[in-house]
């Protein structure tokens, strides 16, 4: 099973639709229940959000499949261990639209499948040179929507009808969550723009690819400088990152936190102001939703110390 979303709408508006549907369904009778849903959340941030909707319904199990990563999320593979436990499962809960490799072999599967992005309106990177974007990551749409609270609040909801859908009986409880949850986030985000206001506004260079949800919600002017998340560089490859920095005319760079400091030392050296941006991949579900809040809180004091020192 696969649920679509109609994301033209704002994300007030969704969200009212949304829980008026949600409400309409709680009357209904069941679709073909289960009696318990074993579900599994790709990656940390896509668990986080769906924690959210679901924390305390009867009957369900939810659980982050993919253990913290150093590297770039959309790199990775599924293993032998993983499937195993997606075997298992009635749902499995994506970010879609190209943030999982894996997504077709779990679509073949016998569980239901969510994949939360679909329909919604992604940044497009465009077409970039082959030789700068080896991974392929940095052209067309951008999955890395959750790095923006607005974004988050919008996967959220998508996240509650799919569970509604599934599990009619408790489309009540989807709604009171997600009602919650979502004001949580709307909360969450004003304090993160308070956190940066009168301070200046100086143009961004990004050097991963989904840091431009972030810098845009916080009111920075963008460039994306194409580089694998982790990767490190030295002598020739520096100078290389270091001229391409400079022909993007920025003054602050943005670069994932769990960035090589040799990389950091390095920008800052060069005179640039670094924030050091948490990317949601090094969290494990352990930490529940609210992991997601403390990072993104972190975030905006980071860069909020960054503008600072300018």
């Amino acid at each position: 099973m696969r649920w679509k979303s109609d994301s033209r709408q704002s994300p007030a508006a969704r969200l009212g639709a949304l829980l008026v549907a949600l409400c309409l369904l709680s009357g209904c009778a069941p679709i073909q229940a289960p009696d318990t849903i074993a579900a599994w959340a790709s990656f940390y941030p896509v668990y986080a959000l769906a924690a959210g909707v679901c924390e305390g319904v009867p009957g369900v199990s939810l659980r982050c499949l993919v253990q913290p990563q150093d590297g770039c999320l959309r790199s990775y593979s599924l293993s032998d261990w993983d499937a195993a436990l997606l075997a298992g499962g009635d749902l499995c809960i994506l970010g879609g639209r190209g943030l999982e490799s894996f997504e077709s072999a779990v679509s073949g599967g016998d569980a239901a499948v969510l994949t939360v992005l679909d329909n919604m309106p992604l940044v497009d990177l465009g077409e970039t040179d082959g030789e700068e974007d080896p991974s392929g990551h940095f052209s067309g749409p951008n999955p890395w929507l959750f790095l923006s609270v607005s974004g988050a609040r919008s996967m959220a909801a998508v996240i509650a009808a799919g569970l509604a859908e599934l599990d009619p009986d408790y489309a009540h409880l989807y709604a009171r969550n997600l009602a919650a949850f979502d004001a949580r986030l709307e909360a969450l985000g004003e304090e993160m723009r308070a956190a940066v206001a009168g301070l200046p506004r100086p143009r961004a260079a990004l050097l991963q690819e989904g840091l431009c949800y972030f810098a845009e919600e916080m009111g920075l002017q963008w460039a994306i400088v194409p580089r694998e998340a982790g990767a490190e560089y030295l002598d020739n490859d520096l100078a290389e990152l270091l001229d391409r920095l400079a022909a993007a005319g920025c003054e602050l760079v943005l670069v994932e936190k769990q960035a090589p400091p040799s990389l950091t030392d390095a920008l800052a050296a060069a005179g640039y102001a670094v924030c050091r941006v948490d990317i949601l991949s090094t969290h494990a579900g352990a930490e529940g939703p609210d992991g997601y809040f403390s990072a993104m809180r972190a975030n905006a004091g980071a860069l909020a110390e960054a503008l600072r020192g300018m």
